[in-house]
């Protein structure tokens, strides 16, 4: 009991040293007892016993701090969040530098999932805490919240100014890096990996990989392509290994092919060229642009078309009218008439109502005219026909794209998980890539 009177004496004086509460007769510490007797039932858990003395302790001394701080503390742990909160309200307008008030206020909040007024307390908390872990602990807690909202400019902040408290800590280094970049700021985030990279590069790829990503994701984006894959060479392991393949010279190759099945051309061409930017010897990217050449390429395609109608007038067999009609689609597809198009995948439809190339067409023309609903009809009759993995894919792509354009976005999701053969596959997880970065899911 002496020692437990002679230890608070201490923590008393030096805390009432630096406060501006001398309007009243601390000398006297008539709470101090009480004080005292509510420490020892605190130690113990007994924090209903230990409420009442400090409680008494209070009524002495209603403007010491401590007390009232032990007070909120009991509060709780007894499960009384609002009184707790009222009392360390109290504590923080007695002594606005006391950091462990702002802290367990904090964590309040926290228990309540209002997690930004947490981090504005905890902010406060890391001004004035003296103790390192619990700073660095509060300082993190302030990181995550903005990382988790997305304030990256407020979290690159915060980040820099705990970087010159704790020098040390690298996964400060990772997250300057990972926020430079989703801030275009892709030197610093080379720099901010180049610090550390001494102390990170005799780790285990499993823990050091996150850092050269963010290396090499920085220097792709200044179109240094060749220190980016050199970079990611370190990063080749687990979920890493994903994510770099998005940036392959090959996958934007195969975007452009599967973008042109789809007459997708702007996306083609902007594929297929920035794979070619990447490699300039990309064999697939140099073809899927001869192909977008070929297909603008119209100059005979009128005198065919004017033969291939005369032929569909005349022809008496079902079968080879409804194939007729399909060639007379394609034509007018290639010319980019659309109407004409439909009209001939809807005449031929009317030949063989179950023909999967007529309706793949009525379906693709339906889209580019902007007619969803029709288009997923069509092309879900169209799918029922199909057997060839690669036609299944590259309809169930489409109907994926259909969907996407009128907004159904989880159907959208579920059509491109089912695309199951290349080209199609990747330009699916592109697509839902792209659905995800316009819902802010995505992340670096």
């Amino acid at each position: 009991m002496k020692k437990t009177i002679y230890f608070t004496l201490i923590l008393l004086g030096s805390v009432f040293s630096f406060t501006s509460f001398t309007n009243f007769a601390y000398a006297q510490h008539e709470g101090l007892d009480w004080f005292a007797n509510g420490e020892r039932h605190k130690q113990q858990a007994r924090y209903d016993l230990a409420l009442q003395e400090y409680d008494k302790a209070v009524q002495r001394e209603p403007r010491n701090h401590l007390y009232i701080f032990s007070k909120a503390q009991c509060e709780y742990q007894l499960k009384k969040p609002k009184e707790a909160a009222q009392s360390l309200s109290y504590v923080i307008r007695l002594n606005s530098n006391y950091s462990p008030a702002y802290a367990l206020l904090a964590k309040i909040y926290a228990d309540q999932n209002d997690n930004v007024k947490a981090a504005q307390l905890y902010d406060i908390a890391a001004r004035y805490e003296q103790e390192k872990d619990k700073k660095q602990f509060y300082r993190f807690f302030v990181i995550k919240q903005n990382l988790a909202k997305k304030n990256w400019t407020t979290a690159f902040e915060k980040i820099k100014i705990t970087k010159t408290e704790f020098p040390e800590n690298i996964e400060l280094y990772y997250l300057e890096a990972q926020v430079a970049n989703y801030l275009t700021k892709y030197r610093e985030a080379i720099e901010a990996i180049e610090t550390i990279e001494p102390k990170i590069a005799t780790l285990h790829p499993s823990e050091n990989a996150r850092y050269y990503y963010q290396k090499g994701y920085a220097y792709y984006h200044l179109d240094n392509f060749e220190k980016a894959f050199k970079t990611w060479s370190k990063a080749n392991y687990g979920n890493f290994k994903n994510k770099i393949e998005e940036f392959s010279p090959a996958r934007y190759a195969y975007l452009a092919e599967a973008y042109t099945e789809v007459r997708q051309f702007n996306e083609a061409q902007a594929y297929a060229e920035k794979a070619l930017k990447i490699d300039p010897n990309n064999a697939s990217a140099y073809f899927t642009l001869a192909n977008l050449q070929d297909k603008k390429a119209t100059a005979n395609v009128d005198k065919t078309l004017e033969l291939y109608y005369k032929s569909a007038q005349f022809e008496k067999d079902l079968k080879r009218s409804a194939q007729i009609y399909e060639q007379i689609a394609r034509l007018e597809l290639s010319k980019n008439n659309y109407e004409n198009a439909l009209k001939a995948t809807t005449n031929g439809l009317t030949f063989n109502s179950a023909n999967k190339n007529l309706l793949y067409l009525n379906g693709l023309t339906l889209f580019h005219l902007r007619k969803h609903q029709e288009a997923a009809e069509a092309l879900q009759k169209a799918l029922a026909q199909m057997r060839d993995p690669v036609e299944h894919s590259r309809c169930m792509f489409l109907l994926g794209l259909v969907y996407r354009n009128e907004g159904k976005l989880d159907i959208a999701r579920r059509a491109f998980a089912n695309v199951q053969a290349q080209p199609f596959k990747i330009a699916a997880t592109n697509e839902t890539k792209l659905i995800q970065q316009a819902e802010g899911e995505e992340e670096l």
